[in-house]
């Protein structure tokens, strides 16, 4: 199934929110690096963009009735009219199965990268999850339910990423002005504000600094409420947090609808590229990544976190080494760029390349 009927450069049409550090942000640049041209659909003009006061809110109401529909709309008009070698979406926001269908019918590929744990989301259709040509997952257990879905050459592991060039380091490792000793920076779950208030409750006089999506629906956790940062930092706001934090703790959302629960997410990746120093939740995916005790270290439960920040407290010279050495492996292992190549590999079959 090709779309080019003409020698030209391969043209990716790519659906998918694109702010700054954004999985799509990284693999649409990661893209352009291997010389594909990529015209990007931009799903928040459509769905999702902030409205406030009364008029505000009609207008959020009409995004929710309409949105979807228009970017739908805007999707298959380029389709059609520039003929592109490769449709691609980030988990598929409003995505249907008859969209993915008129596409196929164009003669585009279609391909789906999905980084989350859940299929269940709001927006996310079902039905259609099993209808793209091509599926990339960044979650090891989604292998039997992918299996059920897909046949073993359409649908592929491929990791979490950093974006290049937004997840860096701001300051020399030697002259960090750190905001904190402990920072949380990610979006709000039950399982992290329970690991979380332990900490505290293990030691009240921490200096924690939490920051990221939804915190405000945090309830009956005092200890917590008086370390969170109420600013949403993306981009490099969020790079300059990670960096000024003398310890970064890695924990994931927890056990989802499915009974799945993450191993590593982009956080993972992230802290290193950012040149934080990073305390992981301990299991093999994330040391088949990072070298445990030279790169990064990893915690089991939250005595042993306690027990570890006092002691990467007091090893200024330790951190910054392995800082470096993580930073390292990540730049070179783990960008959105190296992603990019993956995916592209992996499409090769059902696109053609005469640049």
């Amino acid at each position: 199934m090709t779309s080019r009927t003409y020698d030209r450069r391969p043209l990716l049409i790519f659906a998918s929110d694109f702010w700054d550090g954004s999985t799509g942000a990284g693999l649409c640049e990661g893209f352009r690096r291997l010389g594909w041209v990529v015209h990007q659909i931009e799903l928040r003009e459509f769905v999702g963009r902030r409205s406030r006061g009364p008029l505000g809110k009609l207008l959020k109401k009409a995004q929710l009735i309409d949105g979807p529909k228009e970017y739908r709309a805007a999707i298959i008009e380029s389709c059609r009219e520039l003929h592109p070698d490769l449709f691609l979406t980030v988990k598929g926001v409003a995505i249907t199965a008859s969209l993915l269908k008129a596409i196929r019918d164009i003669g585009v590929p279609t391909a789906n990268y999905y980084p989350d744990v859940d299929f269940g989301h709001a927006n996310i259709l079902e039905d259609a999850i099993a209808n793209y040509d091509y599926f990339f997952t960044t979650k090891r257990f989604h292998e039997n339910f992918l299996s059920q879905l897909y046949s073993s050459d359409r649908w592929k592991f491929v990791h979490h990423g950093f974006v290049p060039g937004v997840h860096v380091p701001l300051f020399p490792s030697n002259s960090v002005p750190y905001r904190c000793d402990v920072g949380f920076a990610g979006n709000y779950s039950i399982a992290k504000s329970s690991a979380l208030d332990e900490l505290v409750g293990l030691k009240p006089s921490i200096d924690l600094l939490i920051t990221g999506p939804n915190w405000g629906r945090l309830k009956n956790s005092p200890g917590l409420r008086g370390r969170i940062d109420r600013v949403e930092r993306r981009g490099i706001a969020y790079a300059d947090f990670v960096q000024r934090c003398r310890i970064n703790v890695a924990m994931h959302h927890g056990v989802g609808q499915h009974g799945w629960e993450d191993q590593v997410s982009t956080r993972t990746f992230e802290i290193p590229a950012c040149g934080g120093f990073m305390l992981h939740i301990d299991n093999e995916e994330v040391r088949d990544l990072f070298s445990v005790g030279t790169e990064i270290d990893t915690f089991s439960c939250v005595e042993e976190l306690s027990d570890k920040i006092d002691f990467y407290l007091t090893k200024d010279d330790l951190r910054r080494k392995m800082v470096a050495r993580a930073y390292a492996r990540a730049t070179s292992e783990h960008s959105y760029t190296r992603r990019a190549i993956e995916v592209d590999r992996a499409l090769h079959p059902l696109t053609i390349r005469e640049a």
